[in-house]
This record gives C-alpha cells, structure tokens and sequence, in this order.
C-alpha cells in the first residue's frame, strides 16, 4: 500500500469516528412525539408532564366547569336582583302608607288645634256673658233700691228678688267652688296620663290595653314569635318592646298575627342585645 492509500485509509478511519459521533448525538437528543401527546398521567413520572393531548382535553373541561360555574352566579345574580328589586317595590310601599297615615295625623291634629281654639273662644264667650250678667245685677240692685224707695208696697217683690239674687249667688259660688274641683282633677288625671303614657286625645273607643307576653321562638334573621295574638287586640303594624328582667333589649314590629300568637320583625335601630325565648314583651299603642 503506497502512501496515498494510507492516507485514505486514516480518512476513512477519521470519518467514521465523526459519523459515529453524528449517530451517537442523534440517539442522544431523539424524542418520543407520540409519547409526549398521549402519555395518560397513571404513567407520568416525577418530572415527566402529562401528554399534551391529556392536558388539552383536562383544559377543555375545567373551562366548561368554570362556565357552567359562571352561568349558575349569573342565576343566582338575576335571582338577587329580582328578590331585590321586589323588597324595594315593598319598601316603597310601606313607605307611601306610613305617608299617608302621617297626613292623616297631620289632619286630625289640626282638627284638635281647631277645637281646642274653638273651646278657648266658647270659655271667652261664657266669661264675657257672665259679665254682663253681673252688671244685669248691679243693675237690679239698683232698681231694686230705687223701688224700694219709691213704692214700699213692692218690698215683698225686692225681698223675693233678693232671695233669687242671694241664691244665684251661692248657686255661683257652688258652681265655682265645683268648677275649681274639676280643674284640679283634671290636672291630677292629665298627670296621672302622661306618667302612664295615654294619649288624651284618642277617642275612649281607641284606646288599647297594655299586654304583656313572652317570645316563644327567635331565629338569627331578626324573626320572633310571641304568645300575643289578634285575640289580645295586636294588629299588624304594632310595635312592642322587649326585656330581659330590668335589661331592654329592642322594639319589635308585628306583621303576622294569629288568634294566640304572632310573628314580628326585630327593628335593627332599637336593637339593644339578641331576643331568645322566654323575653318579655310589652305592647305600643301610641
């Protein structure tokens, strides 16, 4: 073999390392595709990710889980607003009633304010009557003297007129005396009123009993029953008072009423402590 031939010999030898190494790197950097797609994740190793087409398909259904998700607090969103929109139209309602009974009261007070001024004049007319009828006395008198001067045959006519005017005059101070004694009843009894909370000025017939009863059941949303019911006179729109011993705990308004019992809702405004059966209520009329 002459020297060209060895050196195509070392070549051939040289490239075939090379190619070797070509082969090696190859088998080194080749990867399994299908593997990496369809690999199920009972076969994934630690550091191995699940095959795409495994994590396609789990993304494709956490997505419908979350739209499913997302039409259901949607429902429950139009199902609030409508419940909203319902207790506001409610709201307005109560409100436009108490507007009305509020315009009644204003009416009915200036009916009072009209009466009380119409007695104040009526008791200004009597005085101013009564006046005169002193000076008609004054008068009489004398008249009565100058009769008696003049025609002594009238004495028993002035005597009898001044026994009229004598016992007009004690029938005065008698009525006096008793109109004195009704004034100051009157006083003690408008006492004795505002110490328990009576309205004077509600006709006899609206005038309701003060009722004690006990709550019989209470839960968190602010509802109570009572053992007071339409028998004991409650009426929807009443409001009692509730107590623990000498402790206030809240005012309560009725707006289901049952023959021997009741249902009310806690007023959040007066509210002084939790409601629990066995609490004592007191009904307000005024």
């Amino acid at each position: 073999m002459n020297l060209v031939g060895k050196i195509f010999v070392v070549l051939i030898m040289l490239m075939s390392f090379v190619f070797m190494g070509f082969a090696v790197a190859v088998y080194a950097t080749h990867q399994n595709w299908e593997r990496i797609v369809n690999l199920p994740r009972k076969d994934a190793t630690s550091g191995q990710p699940v095959g795409l087409r495994i994590q396609r398909d789990e993304a494709r259904a956490e997505r419908e889980r979350l739209a499913g998700e997302k039409a259901a607090v949607e429902e429950r969103a139009k199902t609030e607003l409508a419940a909203r929109q319902a207790r506001l139209a409610q709201l307005e309602t109560e409100a436009k009633e108490l507007r009305t009974e509020h315009d009644a009261l204003v009416n009915e007070h200036a009916k009072l304010v009209q009466q009380a001024r119409e007695a104040v004049a009526a008791m200004e007319s009597t005085q101013q009557t009564l006046a005169a009828m002193r000076k008609e006395i004054d008068v009489l008198r004398t008249d009565i003297r100058t009769a008696q001067t003049e025609r002594d045959e009238q004495f028993k006519n002035f005597v009898k007129l001044t026994d009229d005017y004598n016992q007009s005059q004690n029938e005065l101070k008698r009525l006096q005396a008793q109109t004195m004694t009704l004034s100051e009843q009157i006083t003690r009894y408008e006492g004795v009123a505002r110490r328990l909370n009576i309205n004077l000025n509600v006709p006899p017939e609206n005038v309701k009993p003060t009722l004690d009863g006990l709550v019989l059941a209470a839960n968190k949303d602010g509802l109570v029953e009572i053992s007071l019911g339409s028998d004991d006179g409650l009426e929807r729109g009443h409001t009692l008072e509730v107590f623990r011993g000498s402790r206030y705990l809240g005012r309560i308004e009725v707006f289901q009423t049952h023959p021997d019992k009741s249902v009310a809702k806690v007023l959040p405004n007066f509210r002084k402590g939790p409601i629990e059966k066995d609490d004592h209520v007191a009904t307000r009329f005024n």
